[in-house]
């Protein structure tokens, strides 16, 4: 019975091990490469589902479509019905699964929650390890797009509809913008491969677009090193959205306190500049700026707006 018992431990650990091993050598995937098999056939822990888990394994020869959510994500949630009713009207040719690497009890306490109650026929994969590993992001909605076995885009959630699917479907050529993710913490649309040149490096650096910028969502923020503030950055912000940031800042710094009142906007189409701009639409109407200043000519900003 000991040793019964002994080897049955030593299995069990083995098991574990190999598990946890499986997970942690998840790479990166990038457009274009294929899945490996353990994307098929792994169970996936799944809330508003008959069975507490799923796996890919029948969907080989459908179009797949991964939707990375969380709870607080506003836009997701306002994705959802859309997203559904095309699973519906796309019937067996596509799965369109939610995803998010919030737990179990978090996810089925926010369905069943009046906000939560609206979604609770999306099937949602829960406390996802596997998958993020593989389709690595930084902001969500985040969309991956396979088909044949392969990813073949990844893109925001507007992207997502009728038409785009379609097209994928007939093999047609796609209008989809291939989405990969920028981090905010490094200069934005400047190449990776700068950072390989180790005789060189950034004095300044600035950067002003107009248009969306569908790699980033709306934000703002500094470049910091310690104390030490030598950056600044608008992304997808109307016009008067900079100007507010910029005017908390030298309202602040001679000791005054900036609102809204303060500010007259004496345009001759004011609504061209001053919007709301989370709610969707006016994508050409946005502004992205950013610059990198010398450390010695360092930023005296001490918080974001």
């Amino acid at each position: 019975m000991k040793n019964i018992f002994c080897r049955g431990s030593m299995f069990l650990a083995y098991t574990l091990v190999a598990a946890t091993t499986s997970f942690a050598q998840n790479k990166a995937l990038k457009v274009g490469e294929s899945l490996p098999e353990n994307f098929w056939t792994t169970p996936l822990q799944v809330v508003n589902h008959p069975q507490k888990t799923i796996s890919f394994n029948s969907d080989k020869n459908k179009l797949i479509l991964l939707d990375f959510w969380a709870t607080w994500c506003s836009a997701c949630l306002k994705k959802f019905p859309e997203m559904e009713e095309l699973k519906k009207k796309f019937s067996d040719k596509i799965n369109i699964i939610a995803v998010t690497d919030q737990n179990r009890a978090t996810i089925e306490k926010f369905f069943s929650s009046t906000n939560g109650q609206r979604y609770k026929s999306v099937l949602s994969v829960v406390d996802d390890k596997m998958l993020s590993q593989m389709f690595p992001h930084t902001a969500v909605p985040f969309i991956v797009w396979i088909k044949d076995g392969k990813i073949i885009n990844t893109t925001d959630g507007g992207q997502v509809n009728e038409q785009t699917i379609t097209e994928v479907l007939k093999n047609e050529t796609s209008s989809l913008q291939t989405v990969i993710q920028i981090n905010r913490k490094r200069p934005l649309m400047l190449s990776e491969n700068f950072e390989l040149e180790k005789l060189s490096s950034i004095v300044g650096y600035s950067l002003f677009a107009k248009g969306r910028i569908r790699a980033i969502p709306f934000g703002s923020g500094f470049h910091r090193d310690g104390e030490i503030v030598y950056g600044r950055q608008f992304t997808n912000f109307s016009l008067m959205n900079i100007y507010r940031g910029i005017s908390y800042e030298l309202f602040r710094q001679s000791g005054d306190k900036f609102s809204d009142k303060r500010l007259i906007n004496l345009t001759k189409k004011p609504e061209a500049i001053d919007f709301n701009t989370t709610t969707g639409g006016n994508f050409e109407k946005l502004y992205s700026i950013e610059y990198i200043v010398p450390k010695r000519k360092q930023i005296t900003y001490t918080q974001e707006c």
